[in-house]
């Protein structure tokens, strides 16, 4: 499914609607126009193709695939989880839809929706399937970094993320955050500066990067990056009563 994202998406837009004067539309092809109009971020019409081929081929998991990752698109987590769970239980026994990229998105929305015994199922069932799948390591890596859970063994898959995806600046920002969680703050300051030059407005990015100097006593650093946070849309509660403990802690040095 995820090769088809890479044809040419108008001409064979025109082509898949011209089957609609058919009595009969392949199911591949609605398949095709589905990606290729989320690839173009047209949700809502790819929802529209998704109901209507639904109409004519109600137990397809591929359809089922689609509709999940469009609703995780748009931030509906806990459906698009419980769909990805209705896509597993129909393709029993498909290894080409049940296979690591298929876990993957069924664990991180399972952990977007506070799922998290589930998602970290899928998550290691992505790892089984395929044990380099460097997305899935990295997300249950920070996802246990986050907690503070398994934080060797966190450090360990996030380190080989980046083996396999050298830079990527999610995966510095893991590693960063597994450090800084195992109390080794220095070490955390330079992957994160690293992230920050490749991603420099990303709010995680700038909070993480704040609590890490914060905890190396740098307040105006700190104070700078929570302001910049707030500024790139994070999380304004939070990040206001960190800029409130910076501002104390910078002044009273």
């Amino acid at each position: 499914l995820y090769t088809e994202m890479n044809l040419p998406a108008r001409a064979e837009i025109y082509r898949v609607l011209a089957l609609h004067g058919m009595n009969s539309i392949p199911l591949s092809d609605y398949l095709r126009l589905a990606l290729l109009q989320m690839k173009q971020n047209q949700t809502r019409r790819a929802s529209q193709t998704l109901a209507q081929a639904s109409l004519h081929y109600p137990d397809s998991a591929q359809l089922l695939l689609i509709r999940g990752l469009i609703g995780k698109s748009e931030g509906h987590s806990g459906q698009a989880s419980a769909t990805f769970a209705r896509v597993e239980r129909l393709a029993a026994g498909k290894p080409t839809i049940l296979d690591a990229g298929f876990y993957f998105e069924y664990g991180s929305a399972c952990e977007q929706s506070g799922q998290s015994l589930r998602s970290e199922m899928a998550l290691r069932r992505a790892l089984q399937i395929d044990p380099c799948h460097h997305p899935s390591l990295n997300y249950l890596g920070y996802m246990w970094a986050d907690r503070g859970q398994n934080l060797p063994d966190a450090l360990k898959m996030i380190e080989k993320a980046l083996s396999l995806s050298p830079g990527n600046p999610a995966y510095l920002d893991s590693q960063a955050w597994a450090l800084f969680r195992l109390g080794n703050p220095s070490a955390a300051e330079p992957l994160l500066q690293e992230a920050l030059r490749q991603i420099p407005d990303d709010p995680t990015l700038l909070e993480h990067f704040g609590d890490v100097v914060a905890c190396l006593g740098q307040h105006d650093k700190a104070l700078d990056a929570y302001r910049k946070a707030v500024l790139a849309g994070g999380p304004s509660v939070p990040l206001e009563d960190k800029i409130r403990i910076s501002r104390r802690d910078a002044a009273s040095k």
